[in-house]
């Protein structure tokens, strides 16, 4: 049965996901000892003030990527894919990423659902 093993947060995202005083998601970054749900990120580059908000959102679509392609076949979610492609400029070497991220809600309440 397709996503079987990697339906919530936790299993998905690893150890390094957690829900924090059942308001607040968080993420250990590739500061934090181990395990890191955020590879791509720093601690000064997350922080709220002075961090990178740019940065933050590369790590969390480069981790939902990393993840999504990890997974065989038959453990990928029939409601939710992530896709990446690149663009490297001849001239200067720089990298364009764009992420499609595709997630099935349903139409009254727009929360994921299975199809």
């Amino acid at each position: 049965m397709p996503y079987s093993d990697y339906d919530n947060p936790g299993e998905f995202f690893g150890a390094g996901y957690s829900l924090l005083e059942t308001d607040y998601i968080a993420f250990t970054t590739n500061t934090h000892a181990d395990p890191k749900a955020l590879t791509g990120i720093t601690t000064a580059q997350a922080a709220a003030a002075g961090g990178s908000t740019a940065q933050v959102i590369y790590a969390l679509l480069e981790a939902m990527f990393q993840k999504y392609y990890a997974l065989t076949s038959a453990e990928k979610p029939t409601n939710f894919s992530v896709a990446c492609s690149n663009l490297i400029s001849a001239s200067t070497g720089a990298i364009t990423k764009t992420y499609t991220v595709r997630v099935v809600v349903t139409p009254d309440t727009l929360t994921a659902t299975n199809t």
